[in-house]
């Protein structure tokens, strides 16, 4: 009876200790991913508040585009955006220039009255490498939260640095603003990295 007594005890211990070494991991795992107060808001933030910057909502492009790298490797495991109608689907899609391939394309709705998240798979994001992140939606009378700024490219923010950006109809309208300009211009799609 002491034996069974014993198995019991060592099994409900153990049971327990898993249980709550489970709760920690979905906890830590919660935290990893928080949209508040981001590298790319304050990088934006710090770049609307310089002289002769403007924050906006304007420019009925289809395709909204910045190129980034990172100072160190990570994941973006959410992707922020705020929509100008609640009736089309943003196409977001991040594209890695070095290795010339998409490492995530998805479909979204966003909230229209304030910036809001939704949770992708975690992308890797590497060191040394370029990706540019795109905003894509049909049709036109579409418009985009951006910033002018007296800025010039590259901007740098912690482990972020945006490089150029586009906004355009078609490929062949597109025209980038890069390091040679007097200015940069931003559209705000939030990238949220893991911490």
């Amino acid at each position: 009876m002491k034996l069974i007594f014993n198995y019991l005890f060592l099994f409900i211990t153990v049971s327990t200790l898993i249980s709550c070494n489970d709760d920690i991991t979905i906890a830590n795992n919660t935290q990893q991913c928080d949209s508040t107060n981001t590298t790319f808001n304050k990088l934006y933030n710090t770049s609307v508040n310089t002289p002769n910057s403007t924050d906006k909502t304007s420019y009925d492009f289809k395709y909204h585009t910045y190129t980034f790298e990172v100072l160190k490797d990570n994941f973006i495991c959410k992707i922020g955006y705020s929509a100008a109608s609640h009736k089309k689907p943003y196409l977001i899609e991040i594209f890695d220039n070095t290795t010339n391939t998409t490492v995530y394309s998805g479909s979204h709705t966003f909230s229209v009255a304030t910036t809001s998240y939704v949770d992708i798979p975690p992308v890797p994001i590497i060191t040394g490498h370029s990706y540019t992140i795109i905003r894509f939606v049909e049709g036109f009378g579409e418009v985009g939260r951006y910033v002018s700024s007296s800025l010039k490219f590259p901007i740098v923010y912690g482990d972020l640095k945006i490089t150029k950006s586009s906004l355009y109809h078609r490929e062949s309208d597109k025209r980038e603003n890069t390091p040679a300009d007097n200015f940069s211009l931003i559209p705000y799609i939030d990238i949220v990295f893991q911490n």
